[in-house]
């Protein structure tokens, strides 16, 4: 398959980039600088700006099968930014769009299980949480996720061929960041009810 990969600098869009890479896949990056260690073609994007996310997608639109659209600023430890949940919802419906204009059909998008509280102040309604759990965001980052998924849900309505899925990922951290988890039991910012979890970037891969 021919994928587009945004946020194809970030922990999961390389992770992204080198599983698609080894199983035989067509990628192509795009982000606003590249990674030093990309593998793929790359074209260089202010994911902000509508006109340059459509003029890129359209550019190599041929033939492209799907999009793993990754592409945000994180920031979940932050309750109130404007530039975060700004940046992200517009960054989200950009590629939305561009994607349907150019009829691209296949859209995988980053998604958050911080737009379910995590981590809640408060005990959930039950254990385990799953996604049917009321959505509770408490940060920017995470109001900008439930946005994106609410987005996604018009965009499959206004078009029933496109398929769309979000995954909800938890705290994403590299192999090697073991002792900086550690660290946390010393910040009573996150001492919360806890149920704190993490996935390594290779595993959202």
């Amino acid at each position: 398959m021919k994928l587009l990969v945004t946020g194809s600098s970030g922990r999961i869009g390389r992770a992204a980039i080198e599983r698609l890479l080894e199983e035989g896949h067509e990628v192509i990056g795009i982000d606003e600088v590249p990674s030093s260690d990309m593998r793929c073609p790359f074209a260089r994007v202010d994911m902000r700006d509508y006109g340059q996310v459509l003029g890129a997608v359209a550019d190599i639109e041929s033939g492209i099968d799907g999009i793993v659209h990754l592409a945000a600023i994180v920031g979940a430890k932050v309750a109130a930014s404007t530039h975060i949940f700004h940046t992200n919802t517009a960054i989200s419906y950009n590629v939305f769009q561009a994607a349907r204009i150019a009829g691209i059909k296949n859209i995988v998008f980053a998604s958050s299980e911080t737009l379910l509280g995590v981590p809640f102040d408060d005990p959930p309604a039950y254990f385990p949480v799953d996604d049917k759990l009321t959505s509770k965001p408490e940060s920017s980052y995470a109001l900008s996720k439930l946005v994106d998924e609410s987005v996604a849900a018009e965009f499959c309505r206004w078009d029933p061929a496109l398929k769309m899925i979000g995954l909800r990922f938890s705290w994403v951290k590299e192999p090697h960041q073991y002792d900086e988890m550690r660290a946390c039991e010393d910040y009573p910012g996150v001492q919360k009810w806890n149920l704190w979890s993490y996935v390594e970037s290779p595993d959202c891969a």
